[in-house]
């Protein structure tokens, strides 16, 4: 492997004094909305996560560059981070069709989506496209549906420090690879546990 370019499928950053309301113009529809329905920032004032979707905006430019990447430059494969969703896990400006907040007598107070269902087609189609050029995925994070769980790509696990053995679990079942790991006990430690899971680190 010569070359992986290095893509976020769900960031978007502010370019060549772009405004957020700019960014909104260019991808309509397309940025996820916290409760107050305010865009959410990655990092405030410069980058801002994305929704991307078979059909708007934001699909249709990372698809065109998935074919510059593939086609043109001739890249070996695409390195994904934060495959599954970044900051904004849940939109409060979209539905997902089976997801809502719920009141203390079971009534629906707002419907909302999840960002992995929402985009779960596209990660199909991005993903079907890169296998067509037999090419090399490698992916941050984990992901959330069925689907996805079933796509041909290399896993890698980042968490930070941390005592649930929710993220133990991600990072032990999917793939056999870490980027990092910053747990509480001493590096001897971590090393032993990951190892009797079969996990080997790179530090």
């Amino acid at each position: 492997v010569q070359v992986l370019p290095y893509m976020d499928v769900h960031i978007c950053r502010l370019t060549d004094g772009e405004t957020l309301e700019e960014l909104r113009e260019r991808f309509p529809e397309a940025l996820p909305l916290n409760a107050w329905s305010e865009p959410i920032p990655y990092r405030t004032g410069w980058l801002y996560c994305v929704l991307p979707q078979l059909g708007n905006p934001v699909g249709k430019h990372l698809m065109q560059l998935l074919k510059l990447y593939m086609d043109e430059l001739q890249f070996d494969g695409i390195y994904l981070d934060e495959w599954d969703h970044s900051r904004a896990r849940v939109s409060y400006g979209h539905s997902d069709g089976v997801s809502a907040l719920l009141d203390a007598q079971g009534q629906i107070v707002r419907k909302v989506g999840f960002v992995p269902i929402l985009a779960k087609e596209f990660h199909l189609a991005f993903t079907s496209e890169l296998v067509k050029r037999n090419a090399v995925i490698f992916a941050n994070q984990f992901d959330d549906t069925l689907a996805a769980a079933q796509l041909p790509i290399v896993h890698f696990a980042e968490p930070v420090a941390h005592d649930s053995y929710l993220v133990d679990a991600a990072l032990f079942s999917r793939s056999p690879l870490s980027l990092h790991l910053k747990p509480r006990c001493n590096l001897f430690e971590t090393v032993h546990e990951l190892l009797k899971r079969g996990v080997l680190t790179c530090y």
